[in-house]
C-alpha cells in the first residue's frame, strides 16, 4: 500500500504506471503484497485521465469484439499486460472510435477494483 485516503487506498502496481485507488474499506496491511481483482466490465475508455491521477492506463488496441449493441477492446498496455474494455455503440456506425493500432486510455472507478 502506499497510501491511505479517505476515499481510498492507494496502491503501486508494477503492470501499471500510474498508481491505483481501491475501496477505502478493503482489507490490506502496509508492505503486504496484495491482488487486485478489476472487473472488465466496468472498464471504460475515456479521452482524459482522471483528475486524480489514479485508476487509469494506456495502451495499444490489439482487438475489437463487435457484439451488437457493444464491441470489446482488448488492450496491450506498455508493460505487456492486456486489458479488456466495453465501448456501447450507440450508433451504427460511430465516428472516431478508436481501431486496431490506436491508442486509448482505458479508465475505472475505485469501486471497479476489489483487493
Amino acid at each position: 500500500m502506499k497510501e491511505r485516503q479517505e476515499d481510498g487506498l492507494v496502491l503501486d502496481s508494477p503492470g501499471l504506471t500510474h498508481p491505483l485507488k481501491v475501496d477505502p474499506d478493503a482489507s490490506v496491511v502496509d508492505n503486504v503484497p496484495v491482488w487486485v481483482a478489476l472487473r472488465p466490465e466496468k472498464i471504460m475508455l475515456c479521452e482524459d485521465p482522471p483528475a486524480d491521477g489514479y485508476n487509469f492506463a494506456v495502451g495499444e488496441v490489439i482487438y475489437i469484439a463487435y457484439l451488437g449493441d457493444l464491441s470489446i477492446y482488448h488492450v496491450r498496455l506498455k508493460s505487456g499486460q492486456m486489458l479488456s474494455a466495453q465501448l456501447q455503440n450507440e450508433h451504427r456506425y460511430r465516428k472516431g472510435a478508436p481501431t486496431w493500432g490506436d491508442e486509448v486510455r482505458l479508465c475505472w472507478m475505485p469501486i471497479a477494483a476489489s483487493c
